[in-house]
C-alpha cells in the first residue's frame, strides 16, 4: 500500500487560531511594528506602515460592497502598491484575483467575466491601460495615503476565500482555482516548520514569482512571520547578471525560482559568487533536471525541491536537495497525505507507477463555476477522511518513502513553471475563421527546452503562421504561444482512432511566424543573427524578424545575453523586450574589449603545448590503440559525409583549421611520461592541403564513394601523433562529397553531427563573404578531465562505484549468451583472472611497458584479432510510428523503449528472472561541455527484473526509473566498476546497445537485409539502432567465434524486431507472452557463476 503522510508538532485543528492569514499578519504587525516589512527598490514600508496602508484600502473596498467570499481583481505592476492592494483585499474579506497587466486584454476580460469581481484594485493606471469597463476600479496610490487606518471589523473564518488564481483550461478558457484562508495558513505553517524555523529570524525573502503564479505565496506568507519581503523588479527577473547583483545588494536570504531559472543562474555563477546572506533557495514549478540537482546538492546554500499543484496551495511535498539522492519530490508537508493510486483506483505498491492523489489541509475548495470539473478532480477520500485532489501527475514511491516524478497522464505540460493545457490553445485556434481543427504538441529539443508546435487543418485557404500567432497573441499570454504553426490536410490517427502525434511531421522553417526576409546588415547584426539561429533553432534570421515571434522567451533572452558576452557583445536584456526585432535590438548592442572570438582563438593557437592528466576514457581508448598499433588493425572511427555543390579545397581547409582551433580535443595527443598517461594539448595544428579524389569517370560513382569511405575508415591512427582525423574530398558527377573521419578518442558520435553542421555553416558563410562569429566552447576537454578526477575522488567516487556494483550484485553474473550462442568458448568470471590471462597473450611486438599500462587502464583488450561479422536490417514506418506514439504517451525518449526491448529480448531468449545490458551513453555534463569536441562516452548498465506477471509497461517503467541514476553516475567508467567488483566483462558484458538519433530529416530508405564480414564489437555482440524520422536502422556486429549468421539474423535481430513489434501492438502484454518467431532451444535453469581460482569457466 502506498500512502505517504506527514505528522507535525502543529496540530491541523489548531489552524482555527489564527482564523485567517489576516489575523496572522496583524498579530505580527502588532509584535514588530517598526521592522521592515516590504521593500521595492528605494521604497520601504515597515510593518506598521504596511498595516495602515492596507487597512485604508480595505475600508475603501468595504464601502464598495466587498464582504467575505466576494472576489476583487488585482491589476498592478510589480511594486509596493501590488502587495498593499493584495493585503487590503484580504482585510476587507475579499478574495484577490490576479489580473496580469501583461496579459492580452481578451484573456483578462475572460477572467473578469468568469470571476465577476465587485471591484478591481489597480495602480499606475494598469487597469485603465487594459480598458476595463463596467467594474469599479480602486487606485491604491490614491487610497493608501488617506482614509481610516484602523483595522476593519470583518469576521473572517478559515473557510472564507483568500484568492482565485486562474490556470490554463482544456476548454479554451482559463479556470479559476479557489483557495481558502485555512489552506493559506497551512502553507505558511508547513513552510515555517520545514524551512524557516531552521533559519535565523528577520530574513530578507525575495518575491520573484509573478503574483499570477501561486508560487508567489511562498514569499508573501512570510509577512506573517516578521520577515522582509523584497520585490524583484521585472527587468531583473529575466537577467541572470542583474539577478545575482540583486541577491547581493539586497542581502537576500531566501528566494524562489523555477529549475529553468536556477540553471541559468548557476551558469551565471550563482554558487561561485560570494552571497553570505543567502540561506535557502526554493525551486519548483517544473521537473528538476538531474544535472541542476547535482550542482545544487554541492552548493553552499540549502536548496529545496518544492512540488505541488495550484489546487493544493502551492506546495504539497518538499525535498532537501542532497547528493545522497537523485531528483525526487521528497515527503509531504505537515498535514498532507499523498496516495499513489493505480488506474483501477487501488493503492500502488512501492516501485509501481501510479497517479498522485493529494489530501489534507492544502486541498483547495475547487474550481470557480466549474461544478462538474470540481467533482471530477476533487473527490471524497476512499482511503480515509476528507477530500482528495487527483493531480494527474505520475509518480512512484521509492523504498525509503520518497516520491519520484515521472510525468503527466494527460495533455497538460509545464513550461518555465507555467501550467498549460494544450487543449486550451487548440480550442482558441479553432475560433479562427480559417481553421477547421487544431492540435498542439510539446516538442523537446536536444538541450531539454520544451516548445509548443500547433498543427492546424485549414477550413479553406491556409492561414499563415504569422496570422495564427497574431490571432493567439490577442487572446493568450506569451508563454502559451506556439513557436510553429503547421498546416496539414488531416491528422494521422492510430488504431484507437486518436491523433498519432508521433506521426506528425516536424515543423520546418516556413512554419515559424516571421516577417519578409531582409538579410542582416553590418557586423553586429550578423553576429546576433547567428546567435538567434543557434538559440531558437531556425534556419535564418532577417532584420525585421521578432525574437519572440520566432519562439524566444525570457529564458532564451537570458541565454542570448550570456552568449553575446562570450563573443564580446554587450547589451541590456531589457532592450530586447523593448526592441524585439533583430535590427532594433542590434542597434542597442556594442562590442566590448573582452571575450572576443579572435582573441580566444589566438590564445589557443600559440606555440608549444600543455600537458595534463588524461581522462578515464582517454586511458581506455589509448589502451585499445596500443593493441591496434601492434596488430596493424584499423582504428575505431566515427565518420560523416556532407554533400556540397562544388567545394573549394582551400576554403574547406581554412574552415577546418578554425574548427581545430576551437576544439582542443582535435589537437591533443596521448603519451606515457613519468609512469602515467598524460594528454598533450598542442597550441596549433594546420591541416595538410586537401587533394580532391575525382570519381566522375567511375562506372558507379556512388559505389566508388562507398569504397573510398571504407578505405578511409580502415586507417590506423597513432595517438602520439597528429592528426587523429582526416578530411577527404570526392568529386562526383552532380556534386562534391566531403568525408569527415575521426578516431573515437577525439570525437564521439553524439557530437559529430553538431560539429559537422558547425563546419558546414562556417563554410557557407565564408563562401558568401558573410561574417560568422562562432563562440568558443564553454569548457575544454582538459577541464572536463580535471572535473572528472574530482568527481571520481573521495566520497563522490565511492557513490558512483557503489551504484554500479550494487546493480551488478543485484542481477548477478550470468553469461547469458551461452543459452543461445552456437559455439561455446571458455570464459573468466573474475576480472583479475581475465587480466592475468590477457597479459599472458600479449600481441607480438607490443611493448611490455605499454602493455602493462594498457591492462591497468582497461580490461576488455583483444589479445588477438577477433573475426567479426555484421547483419543489417530496418524497421519500417508502421511499427516505428506506433513505438513513437507509445514513447510520447509515456513521456519517454524512444531510446528508453529500445533499451527495455533489448532487455526483454534477452529474457525471452534465456528465461532469466533478471537481465542486464550495456548501453553506450554520452557522458557530457550539462552546461560547459555541451559544445565541446572529445570522447564523452561510457558503457552504462540497465537492468530489468521479472516476475511471472511482469508486463511490458513495467519493464519500460523500470528502465525509465533508472535513467536519472544513470545520468547521475555515468561519469564512472565500466572498467573501474569491474575492477572493484572483480567481475569480468565476459561475465556481464555480452550485449551492448548503441542508440543514435540520425542528424538528418531524410527518410530511411528501405533496403534488403544483408550480411557482411568485418566490424567491431567490444562485447559478444553490439546492437546499433539509428532512429530516422520514419523508421529504425538496425545493425548487429558480432563475434563469428560465438554465433552463426542465421542465429544473429533470426534469433537475435529478428527477435529484437519481434519484441519491438509487441511493444508497438500490445499495450499491456505480459513479457512472458511475447512470442519470438525463431526462439532458441528451451533454456536451462539460470546458473550464476562465482569467481573461481585460476581457470576459465567452460561454457
Amino acid at each position: 500500500m502506498t500512502l505517504l503522510s506527514s505528522a507535525s508538532s502543529l496540530d491541523p485543528r489548531a489552524l482555527s487560531s489564527p482564523a485567517s492569514f489576516v489575523d496572522a499578519f496583524q498579530a505580527q504587525a502588532a509584535s514588530t511594528p517598526d521592522a521592515e516589512a516590504l521593500r521595492s527598490g528605494a521604497a520601504r514600508l515597515c510593518y506598521a506602515q504596511l498595516d495602515a496602508a492596507s487597512n485604508r484600502v480595505a475600508h475603501a473596498l468595504i464601502d464598495l460592497g466587498v464582504v467575505p467570499d466576494t472576489r476583487v481583481g488585482l491589476c498592478a505592476e510589480r511594486g509596493i502598491e501590488l502587495v498593499v492592494g493584495l493585503l487590503g483585499i484580504l482585510k476587507a474579506g475579499g478574495a484577490y484575483v490576479p489580473l496580469d497587466p501583461g496579459y492580452p486584454r481578451e484573456r483578462v476580460l475572460q477572467m473578469l467575466e468568469d470571476a465577476a469581481p465587485v471591484a478591481v484594485v489597480s495602480a499606475d493606471g494598469a487597469a485603465a491601460r487594459l480598458g476595463l469597463d463596467g467594474v469599479a476600479v480602486l487606485d491604491v496610490e490614491a487610497t493608501a495615503n488617506s482614509g481610516q487606518s484602523h483595522a476593519p471589523h470583518v469576521a473572517l473564518r478559515p473557510d472564507h476565500l483568500a484568492y482565485v488564481i486562474y490556470t490554463s483550461g482544456s476548454t479554451g478558457r482559463p479556470k479559476g482555482v479557489m483557495v481558502e484562508h485555512r489552506q493559506l495558513l497551512h502553507l505558511w505553517q508547513g513552510m515555517r516548520e520545514r524551512v524557516f524555523d531552521e533559519l535565523p529570524p528577520a530574513l530578507c525573502v525575495a518575491l520573484n514569482a509573478s503574483v499570477s503564479f501561486d508560487a508567489s505565496l511562498q514569499a508573501l506568507v512570510q509577512l506573517g512571520s516578521g520577515h522582509t519581503v523584497c520585490i524583484v523588479p521585472a527587468n531583473v527577473r529575466a537577467d541572470a547578471d542583474r539577478m545575482l547583483d540583486f541577491l547581493d545588494t539586497e542581502a537576500v536570504s531566501v528566494f524562489d525560482c523555477t529549475p529553468s531559472q536556477l540553471d541559468l543562474l548557476i551558469h551565471g555563477g550563482l554558487f561561485e559568487r560570494p552571497l553570505p546572506r543567502l540561506r535557502a533557495i526554493l525551486v519548483g514549478g517544473e521537473a528538476f533536471p538531474a544535472a541542476a540537482w547535482k550542482r545544487a546538492a554541492a552548493a553552499p546554500v540549502a536548496c529545496y525541491n518544492a512540488y505541488g499543484p495550484t489546487e493544493c496551495t502551492v506546495n504539497s511535498t518538499l525535498a532537501r536537495v542532497s547528493a545522497e539522492h537523485g531528483p525526487h519530490l521528497g515527503e509531504p508537508l505537515p498535514g498532507v497525505q499523498a496516495y499513489v493510486v493505480e488506474a483501477d483506483g487501488t493503492l500502488a505498491a512501492p516501485g509501481v507507477v501510479g497517479e498522485l492523489w493529494l489530501g489534507g489541509n492544502g486541498v483547495a475548495r475547487g474550481y470557480l463555476h466549474r461544478p462538474e470539473l470540481t467533482a471530477e478532480r476533487f473527490i471524497d477520500n476512499p482511503f480515509g477522511e476528507g477530500r482528495l485532489y487527483r493531480s494527474g501527475d505520475l509518480v512512484r514511491r521509492r523504498a525509503d518513502g520518497r516520491l519520484d516524478y515521472l510525468g503527466r497522464n494527460d495533455d497538460q505540460v509545464k513550461i518555465r513553471g507555467y501550467r498549460i493545457e494544450l487543449g486550451e490553445i487548440a480550442a482558441v485556434l479553432c475560433e479562427h475563421a480559417e481553421v477547421r481543427d487544431a492540435t498542439v504538441v510539446p516538442l523537446r529539443s536536444e538541450d531539454g527546452d520544451v516548445r509548443l508546435a500547433a498543427y492546424v487543418i485549414p477550413a479553406q485557404a491556409a492561414p499563415t503562421p504569422t496570422d495564427l500567432r497574431a490571432f493567439l497573441a490577442q487572446r493568450l499570454p506569451e508563454y502559451m504561444l506556439p513557436y510553429a504553426y503547421v498546416c496539414v490536410p488531416a491528422f494521422p490517427t492510430g488504431a484507437n482512432g486518436k491523433i498519432d502525434r508521433g506521426a506528425l511531421r516536424p515543423p520546418a522553417s516556413a512554419d515559424i511566424a516571421g516577417r519578409p526576409f531582409l538579410p542582416p546588415q553590418g557586423e553586429i547584426e550578423t553576429a546576433i543573427a547567428q546567435l538567434w539561429t543557434q538559440l531558437l533553432r531556425v534556419d535564418r534570421v532577417g532584420r525585421d524578424d521578432n525574437f519572440f515571434e520566432l519562439g524566444g522567451h525570457s529564458l532564451h533572452a537570458m541565454q542570448l545575453i550570456e552568449r553575446m558576452h562570450r563573443i564580446g557583445l554587450e547589451a541590456d536584456m531589457h532592450g530586447l523586450f523593448v526592441q524585439s526585432t533583430l535590427a532594433g535590438f542590434a542597434a542597442t548592442a556594442r562590442w566590448s574589449a573582452r571575450a572576443q572570438p579572435a582573441r580566444s582563438q589566438a590564445d589557443a593557437s600559440g606555440p608549444g603545448w600543455i600537458d595534463s592528466p588524461a581522462s578515464q576514457k582517454q586511458c581506455c581508448d589509448w589502451a585499445f590503440n596500443q593493441v591496434t598499433l601492434a596488430q596493424g588493425r584499423p582504428s575505431l572511427c566515427v565518420q560523416q559525409r556532407v554533400n556540397v555543390e562544388q567545394a573549394d579545397p582551400e576554403l574547406l581547409r581554412q574552415v577546418f583549421d578554425a574548427a581545430v582551433a576551437r576544439h582542443e580535443a582535435l589537437r591533443t595527443t596521448l603519451h606515457v611520461t613519468d609512469d602515467r598517461l598524460i594528454q598533450r594539448t598542442h597550441g596549433s595544428h594546420a591541416l595538410a592541403p586537401i587533394e580532391p579524389v575525382d570519381l566522375r569517370a567511375e562506372t558507379d560513382p556512388e559505389a566508388a564513394l562507398d569504397a573510398l569511405a571504407d578505405r578511409v575508415r580502415a586507417r590506423t591512427f597513432d595517438f602520439a601523433r597528429l592528426p587523429l582525423f582526416t578530411v577527404d574530398l570526392a568529386r562526383l558527377p552532380t556534386h562534391d562529397t566531403v568525408i569527415f573521419t575521426f578516431d573515437h578518442v577525439c570525437m564521439d558520435q553524439a557530437f559529430l553531427g553538431r560539429f559537422v553542421a558547425e563546419v558546414a555553416e562556417d563554410y557557407a558563410a565564408r563562401s558568401q563573404g558573410r561574417a560568422n562569429p562562432i563562440e568558443m566552447p564553454g569548457g575544454t576537454y582538459r577541464q572536463y578531465a580535471q572535473w572528472e578526477r574530482t568527481e571520481m575522488s573521495g566520497e563522490s567516487g565511492r557513490r558512483h562505484i557503489d551504484y554500479w556494483t550494487g546493480l551488478i550484485g543485484r542481477v548477478g553474473v550470468q553469461r547469458y549468451t551461452d543459452r543461445f550462442a552456437d559455439y561455446p568458448t571458455p570464459w573468466f568470471a573474475s576480472h583479475r583472472q581475465y587480466i592475468a590471462n590477457a597479459l599472458s597473450k600479449l600481441p607480438t611486438g607490443m611493448d611490455p611497458h605499454l602493455a602493462a599500462h594498457a591492462h591497468r587502464y582497461v580490461g576488455n583488450l583483444f589479445h588477438e584479432p577477433v573475426p567479426m561479422a555484421r547483419f543489417s536490417t530496418y524497421v519500417g514506418p508502421e511499427i516505428f510510428h506506433s513505438l513513437a506514439a507509445r514513447a510520447m504517451r509515456a513521456k519517454l525518449p524512444l531510446s528508453a523503449l529500445a533499451i527495455a526491448a533489448a532487455n526483454v529480448l534477452i529474457q525471452r531468449l534465456t528465461g532469466l528472472d533478471a537481465t542486464l545490458i550495456s548501453v553506450l551513453t554520452e557522458t557530457r555534463p550539462f552546461g560547459a561541455w555541451q559544445d565541446s569536441g572529445g570522447s564523452f562516452v561510457n558503457d552504462a548498465l540497465y537492468a530489468v527484473e521479472y516476475a511471472g506477471d511482469t508486463g511490458v509497461d513495467e519493464a519500460i517503467a523500470q528502465i525509465a526509473a533508472q535513467m536519472p541514476a544513470v545520468s547521475e553516475h555515468k561519469v564512472c567508467l565500466l572498467p573501474a566498476v569491474l575492477s572493484t567488483a572483480d567481475v569480468s566483462l565476459e561475465a556481464i558484458g555480452t550485449l551492448c546497445l548503441n542508440y543514435i538519433s540520425a542528424e538528418s530529416d531524410k527518410p530511411l530508405a528501405p533496403f534488403a537485409s544483408r550480411h557482411q564480414d568485418g566490424g567491431f564489437a567490444s562485447m559478444e555482440f553490439n546492437l546499433t539502432v539509428v532512429q530516422y524520422h520514419d523508421g529504425l536502422y538496425i545493425d548487429c556486429e558480432y563475434r563469428k567465434a560465438r554465433f552463426a549468421p542465421r542465429t544473429i539474423e533470426h534469433t537475435v535481430v529478428g527477435g529484437f524486431v519481434d519484441v519491438l513489434r509487441a511493444f508497438a501492438e500490445s499495450g499491456s502484454a505480459r513479457v512472458a507472452d511475447i512470442a519470438l518467431r525463431f526462439p532458441p532451444a528451451p533454456p536451462t535453469p539460470a546458473r550464476r557463476v562465482e569467481p573461481s581460482p585460476l581457470s576459465p569457466v567452460d561454457a
